[in-house]
């Protein structure tokens, strides 16, 4: 009785554990359109490196597969909603805020 009791809290409980984020990619994704849509974000020419994330490393066929889509934006939310811990949400998460903005014109993005 007490392991079905446990179970159900669990089930319960997930959505408390998984809502924050749900938020964080909300919010990496305005951070991320706003630098896209001024045209901020350059990419240089050579190839990407690895980057290392307080997270992980991400390797750098991921890294480069992510600064050559035009959706990028997209790409990091897709990667982070199905595994908050792959390489992808690691790069996504490296590159944009998780904190809630205000885009002030395309490009200038500020936390509110």
């Amino acid at each position: 009785m007490k392991s079905i009791l446990l179970a159900i809290s669990l089930a319960l409980s997930f959505p408390a554990w998984a809502a924050p984020n749900t938020a964080a990619i909300a919010n990496m994704n305005a951070w991320c359109e706003c630098v896209m849509f001024g045209g901020v974000c350059v990419v240089s020419n050579r190839p990407a490196a690895k980057t290392i994330t307080s997270r992980g490393v991400v390797s750098a066929q991921v890294a480069q597969t992510f600064r050559a889509d035009p959706l990028m934006c997209q790409r990091g939310v897709q990667a982070c909603t199905a595994d908050w811990n792959s390489e992808g949400c690691m790069f996504f998460t490296a590159k944009f805020r998780q904190t809630p903005m205000v885009c002030v014109r395309p490009g200038e993005p500020r936390q509110k």
